[in-house]
């Protein structure tokens, strides 16, 4: 990649194996090394808690 072509703008932080700055992978930027794992899907999140029968009566229907 030529100087003119790097989307670079010098806000080098990885977040989840990609550059906040320029938004490519680190394997884009250091090369190929090793693979950049997959982030894994979070597991399902517990159903909350239903809302107090006084508390739900004030807000309606479809508050839940």
């Amino acid at each position: 990649m030529s100087e003119q072509d790097n989307p670079c703008i010098g806000i080098c932080t990885m977040e989840d194996g990609y550059c906040i700055g320029c938004g490519r992978s680190e394997a884009e930027i250091f090369g190929d090394g090793e693979p950049v794992p997959v982030p894994q899907p979070l597991p399902p999140a517990e159903p909350e808690a239903p809302l107090p029968a006084n508390v739900q009566a004030e807000l309606g229907p479809g508050s839940d």
